[in-house]
């Protein structure tokens, strides 16, 4: 299917204004993610990639800030450490999943959403389109998923994989965590 990118340009504590779809969504990522991350002992390091998806508007999911979605997250270590069905081995910090599946933010995210879908969470949809955001834009592997993706997606990110190494998320993550503490 469709898959299109923009780089973010949001820089948090200020919240995002004007409707900009991709910087609400890394807003919200930075503020949900940003208290904990890097936290010992609960398994969301510095170096963990996260992902935050659109969806139809719902009680239980935080509002974005226009009000017009909701927001589900993903992280590719959700389950390092946190699922006691899945023990994975600690790896040393890696921008790269170290879930027992192998999956990344972007995959874990659409698929949360796609396994709630019969509790009634659906995409939020602007233009056709699944709005995502990503600390790093898909990796090789990840952009073949998502093309292959039975839905069209809209991707945000903040920094291009190509151009990312092991410290680029821990340098994001840091700065965000700072004010969302």
């Amino acid at each position: 299917m469709i898959v299109k990118e923009t780089i973010v340009t949001y820089r948090p504590p200020a919240a995002p204004v004007g409707g900009d779809i991709g910087a609400e969504l890394a807003y919200e990522n930075y503020r949900h993610f940003g208290a904990v991350q890097g936290t010992p002992g609960i398994g969301l390091g510095h170096c963990s990639c996260n992902a935050s998806i659109a969806i139809l508007t719902r009680g239980d999911y935080p509002l974005a800030i226009s009000g017009h979605f909701s927001v589900m997250h993903g992280n590719s270590q959700i389950f390092r450490g946190l699922d006691p069905d899945n023990p994975v081995p600690a790896k040393p910090c890696s921008m790269f999943a170290s879930s027992s599946l192998g999956q990344h933010a972007e995959q874990i995210v659409v698929q949360l959403m796609v396994t709630k879908a019969p509790n009634g969470v659906q995409p939020w949809l602007q233009d056709n389109m699944v709005h995502v955001y990503i600390d790093l834009s898909p990796c090789p592997g990840c952009r073949r998923w998502l093309t292959d993706y039975n839905l069209n997606f809209a991707l945000y990110y903040v920094e291009d994989y190509a151009n990312a190494d092991n410290g680029t998320l821990a340098r994001i993550h840091r700065a965000n965590r700072r004010h969302f503490k």
